[in-house]
């Protein structure tokens, strides 16, 4: 798997290489395309692809956190 690491909030990334900052803790800054079912639903209600970095650091949200949501998702 290649490295995909969180690089700063976005609002337009045309290639595409700028995941979410959950993304990366969630896959531990390596490249994933893991969608749908394998994505616990308990994380997925959470919308945790949605918030930027600055939410998650105002909520405390670290990786653990993410990995726990998620389960401990690899």
């Amino acid at each position: 798997m290649d490295p995909l690491l969180f690089q700063g909030d976005r609002d337009i990334d045309p290639e595409g290489l700028c995941p979410p900052p959950a993304w990366t803790m969630l896959n531990s800054d390596m490249y994933s395309n893991k969608v749908g079912a394998y994505i616990p639903k308990s994380l997925v209600s959470w919308e945790y692809v949605m918030w930027d970095a600055e939410t998650l650091r105002k909520m405390r949200a670290d990786r653990a956190v993410i990995l726990a949501a998620g389960h401990g998702l690899q």
